[in-house]
């Protein structure tokens, strides 16, 4: 089983590993170095780093996992076979939350970075493990809605608050520090926190949500969702589920989210409701269900029916897929920057859904020429494997399917 790895900061990504020891003197994080076999079978390879020395390997490919001591050797080797790779930058508490939670990495002789200076240190402290009662190693992502308002204030978000809003609260006076808070109106319902130690949720997350709130310094984004984020919120985030009210768990009038079997209860019961009425002796008749239902006219669904109302539960709006397009084209664009024989590109990206996601991306790249006419080799099946890697591993929930087009000009 794979190993929960918490996400560093993205600092850049090497296209040989030659070039790593000049990368990471001094550095706190981490290198993953990607390779690829024969069969295409992609494999990575983790160094862990404090100050620039190493402190950790993990390896992982398909089912199969090694970590600490037991990965140093394959890690090794595939930082020989210079292979590309990324860095990746650990603040000290992300740091400390690795080595106490996931030990077996750190098991290791340390080692320092070969041809590396020594820096000349004339104390270290030691870092001092704290308690993180509640914290979850993870970081957190939200997906965002339609922006109602940016940069607001905490006197006026709340005038945004009308039908369900995502407010996305962050600062960063000392340190990083974000909480996101869904409202039904103007009562949170769902509720998550991140700062540089981890996540807490609901409301555990709730007294850290409210101060980030009333701090004058935090900036505060207002954003239109709807219940079919919420529901994605809470079948990735269960935890950030603040009452029992939310749209997944209340017996609402809004029949999507109900079940078929209450929706034909509270039919009957709404329609006998307006039929008695009209009676003059206000005497109820004592009929079963199946009778009601007969005299009332009401139909239960058929197969059809559920299908599309589960479909139609699941199918995400034109602003969720317009949201995930523009963010996979970012991905992208951030491998491309790196791409040093690319002169120049075009990128279009279309995520749309037709029973499963599809992404559909449209790349056409100008090569960097040699004396002015000979162009540069670009390395376009590579860039394609990268570039589909790279979408499936950020966006596995979503069993995306990807539709790739890259040609030169």
């Amino acid at each position: 089983m794979a190993l929960d790895i918490i996400e560093g900061k993205f600092i850049k990504i090497g296209k040989s590993c030659k070039d790593i020891e000049n990368d990471v003197v001094n550095l706190t994080g981490y290198v993953r170095i990607s390779s690829r076999d024969n069969t295409g079978k992609y494999s990575d390879g983790y160094v862990f780093l404090e100050n620039g020395n190493i402190i950790g390997y993990y390896y992982v490919s398909g089912s199969k996992t090694l970590a600490g001591k037991n990965a140093k050797e394959i890690v090794e080797k595939m930082k020989e076979n210079g292979d590309m790779y990324e860095i990746y930058e650990y603040t000290p508490d992300k740091l400390s939350v690795m080595k106490s939670t996931i030990k077996e990495i750190f098991d290791i002789d340390n080692k320092k970075i070969i041809n590396k200076p020594s820096p000349k240190v004339e104390s270290v402290k030691q870092v001092e493990v704290i308690d993180y009662d509640g914290y979850i190693s993870t970081s957190l992502d939200i997906i965002e809605g339609i922006p109602v308002k940016m940069g607001t204030n905490i006197n006026e978000y709340k005038t945004y608050l009308k039908g369900y809003k995502l407010v996305d609260v962050f600062n960063k006076d000392k340190g990083y520090r974000r909480g996101y808070i869904v409202y039904d109106n103007d009562e949170p319902i769902l509720i998550g926190y991140e700062d540089d130690r981890g996540a807490l949720f609901g409301e555990t997350a709730k007294l850290k949500v409210e101060k980030l709130l009333k701090n004058q310094n935090s900036i505060i984004d207002v954003y239109e969702y709807d219940t079919n984020k919420i529901n994605m919120l809470l079948d990735y985030y269960p935890q950030m589920n603040l009452k029992s009210n939310s749209p997944e768990n209340t017996d609402q009038n809004n029949d999507e989210n109900m079940d078929i079997e209450k929706y034909v209860d509270k039919l009957i019961q709404n329609k006998t409701k307006t039929k008695n009425k009209t009676k003059n002796d206000g005497q109820e008749e004592n009929l079963s269900k199946e009778e009601l239902m007969k005299k009332l006219g009401i139909h239960a669904p058929d197969e059809k029916t559920i299908d599309t109302f589960i479909e139609n539960l699941s199918k995400p709006t034109s602003e969720e897929l317009e949201y995930l397009s523009n963010e996979i084209k970012k991905k992208i664009e951030n491998i491309l920057m790196y791409e040093n024989n690319i002169e120049e590109y075009k990128l279009d990206v279309k995520v749309k859904y037709e029973g499963r996601y599809i992404c559909k991306y449209d790349l056409k790249i100008k090569p960097k020429r040699k004396l002015g006419f000979v162009k540069k080799k670009v390395n376009i099946p590579y860039l394609k494997d990268k570039i589909s890697t790279t979408i499936k591993n950020n966006y596995e929930l979503y069993d995306m399917n990807i539709v790739s087009n890259i040609m030169e000009i």
